[in-house]
């Protein structure tokens, strides 16, 4: 009998300890919910700076890779001194059916070049590709 007496003091000892911790918890909620606010926001903020910069780094490697891959596209093979016109002037036919298919090469190089960019620009920041409505003063004063 000694023994369940004892175990049943343990046993109130022990639920007595689980309901101060409850109840200790439970007080500090609302302090917890502060921090954890406040930490969100912080997060939040932090995100929204990281995702700023990302966009511009990314507008960067654009802008760079672009214009030194355009660049290279549009002088590839052509020489800067020689005009159109001289080249159709001395050239064969077979010449300037080589050049034409040469320009279609690079043609179709420089669209999937573009279909590229348009993708990363949709993928990452669709609003640069919107179109703004021009404002009545602006179309008045160009027409």
């Amino acid at each position: 009998m000694n023994v369940e007496i004892e175990d049943l003091r343990r046993y109130r000892e022990e639920t007595q300890q689980m309901n101060l911790m409850r109840s200790n918890s439970l007080l500090d909620m609302p302090g917890r919910f502060q921090e954890l606010d406040i930490q969100f926001k912080q997060v939040k903020q932090e995100n929204a700076l990281l995702k700023e910069s990302n966009d511009e780094l990314n507008a960067q490697v654009i802008s760079t890779t672009g214009v030194t891959f355009s660049a290279h596209l549009l002088h590839s093979g052509v020489s800067k001194a020689a005009s159109f016109a001289a080249e159709i002037e001395t050239a064969s036919k077979d010449d300037i059916m080589q050049a034409l298919r040469d320009e279609e090469k690079i043609s179709v190089e420089l669209r999937e070049y573009i279909g590229h960019i348009l993708t990363r620009i949709l993928e990452h920041n669709p609003s640069l590709l919107e179109i703004q409505p021009r404002s009545k003063s602006s179309s008045s004063k160009s027409s």
